[in-house]
């Protein structure tokens, strides 16, 4: 069995194998087309860090009209949360729709390649390299991370 610094590298450079699959709403087919969700899906998928996953559909601008944590739910069911952010994990980041208490849905994800580097499918655009401490994303604050249940014991 491969170590977990092995699965971590093994995450990553599956992920690098996405850079340029342009954004797909409720895609996650490499170099076709993925959003957020189904590129996260599709790498670990690939990496046999998680069954394949089946979403239930979704509005492509859910979290500008909603408080559900739709998108969070399934990776939370096979992650655990952690403090740190480590080659491989996933950073969650909110935004949309504020509710009661002021916060937005958790409804944007990308796999950290060395934080605060990271890889996501951004919306309209492309599967891609980004800073997480620079614009876009240095306007979703609230950050949160995650790790696949098997690197946990």
């Amino acid at each position: 069995m491969p170590s977990i610094e092995d699965q971590r590298r093994a995450v990553v450079e599956e992920a690098r194998r996405w850079i340029g699959t342009p954004f797909k709403h409720a895609g996650r087919i490499k170099g076709v087309g993925a959003d957020c969700n189904g590129f996260l899906a599709g790498v670990y998928h690939a990496t046999g860090m998680c069954e394949f996953i089946e979403f239930q559909h979704y509005p492509r601008d859910w979290f500008l009209h909603s408080h559900d944590d739709r998108y969070l739910n399934p990776i939370m069911d096979r992650c655990v949360e952690v403090i740190t952010h480590d080659a491989g994990d996933i950073v969650l980041f909110r935004q949309g729709k504020l509710n009661e208490e002021g916060f937005a849905p958790w409804s944007h994800g990308g796999i950290i390649v060395e934080w605060p580097l990271i890889i996501h499918a951004r919306w309209k655009s492309f599967v891609e390299y980004d800073d997480a401490t620079k614009y876009p994303l240095n306007t979703m604050p609230d950050r949160r991370f995650a790790s696949p249940k098997a690197w946990h014991p």
